[in-house]
């Protein structure tokens, strides 16, 4: 397996389920545990960005390698295997993760920030160490984020998934907030992209360290 395979890996799934989203949350509660359970499962957190037929949810997880992710069993089909339940998948992305910080916190995570974005033409490298330098920085904030996982594709794609106490926070830390949600940090190194937030849904243990 070569190097790029055998790094820890991002998977962000995006969903909705419009014909049955009143049982959806229900649903996932009990499933998302057992995604989480599977061998090379480093942590995985489930958000929503609201009740109702148009209320996306968003699974992101960290796998110990490529070939862990691959094997594992998707979350649409332990969805599936359930009944009552039909999941619609609107975007996966799947990318070897570049950052991964996880910060000690007394308070509890409310908020899922997923940033996808692509960077200028050879501005990605140096993108993402102005990202680790600033997401450290944060972290010795007392309203800093939880965790920080970056995943990029080695050219200029790359998506972002923290996690947050509250808006006061992200606004902090990011210059954006629910009035201006788009403002981010090392704006000048992003082509193009934004932030998607959700709320945190507390199916599963919190993160682990990513050693």
């Amino acid at each position: 397996m070569d190097a790029e395979q055998d790094r820890h890996h991002l998977r962000v799934a995006t969903f909705t389920a419009p014909e049955t989203w009143h049982v959806l949350d229900q649903t996932l509660r009990g499933c998302v545990p057992a995604y989480a359970a599977q061998a090379g499962n480093i942590i995985a957190w489930l958000g929503r960005s609201g009740p109702g037929p148009t209320g996306a949810r968003v699974l992101a997880s960290v796998w110990s390698s490529r070939r862990a992710h691959d094997e594992a069993t998707d979350i649409v089909e332990l969805v599936a295997a359930r009944g009552g339940v039909s999941v619609i998948s609107d975007r996966i992305d799947v990318l070897p993760v570049r950052l991964y910080e996880v910060f000690e916190r007394d308070r509890p995570m409310t908020i899922l920030r997923v940033f996808r974005g692509h960077t200028y033409p050879g501005q990605l490298e140096v993108y993402l160490e102005e990202a680790r330098a600033g997401t450290r920085i944060d972290g010795t904030r007392p309203d800093g984020p939880g965790s920080l996982v970056c995943g990029a594709d080695g050219q200029a794609a790359f998506v972002t998934v923290s996690l947050w106490p509250d808006w006061s926070a992200i606004e902090a830390c990011t210059g954006g907030n629910i009035q201006r949600p788009l403002t981010t940090r090392n704006a000048a190194r992003i082509e193009q992209g934004a932030p998607t937030h959700f709320e945190i849904v507390p199916a599963i243990e919190p993160a682990l360290d990513p050693g």
